[in-house]
């Protein structure tokens, strides 16, 4: 089973601003269902300490994050969101086993601690399309004289490429 994602999260902590702000949200925009994938959060704190860090999917909140809490991760019921609570942590979010209903626009949303209790967050959207679908290349040649053909792939599906 593959693993989609955007690589490693890394929290920034910067001095010289008086706001928190979410640097850049990490969502892959197109995984095949039944993937694992890898949500992540990038922000800067501002010399401030983190209360929660908080993720949506449309208006739905389905994990939060509160490192001074004594649970601190919470997972939500959601339809079509499976947490892997193993794998999740502070800096990022593991979905198991992505259907159609897992797509939509996802929101993270980062707390600062007293005094200031500000939020920032950023929103990007992730699509869940077919199943990963390999594409035979026939040997045949087609109208235009082309020797390879793709045959049985189905244009909305990811499409790998298998030679066969």
């Amino acid at each position: 089973m593959a693993v989609w994602g955007c690589g490693s999260v890394v929290v920034w902590e910067c001095g010289g601003s008086d706001s928190i702000k979410v640097l850049e949200i990490q969502v892959p925009p197109r995984v095949p269902t039944g993937e694992t994938v890898r949500l992540g959060c990038l922000y800067d704190l501002e010399g401030a300490n983190l209360y929660s860090l908080t993720w949506w999917r449309g208006t739905e909140q389905f994990y939060q994050f509160s490192p001074s809490s004594q649970e601190q991760m919470t997972v939500y019921d959601s339809p079509g969101i499976t947490v892997d609570r193993n794998r999740s942590s502070r800096d990022e979010v593991v979905l198991r086993n992505v259907s159609h209903a897992s797509a939509g626009r996802y929101k993270c949303e980062v707390l600062a601690d007293f005094p200031s209790y500000e939020k920032d967050s950023q929103i990007t959207s992730m699509e869940v399309i077919g199943e990963l679908l390999y594409c035979v290349i026939s040997k045949k040649k087609t109208m235009d004289k082309s020797p390879l053909a793709f045959e049985y792939c189905d244009s909305p599906r990811l499409m790998g490429v298998r030679t066969g």
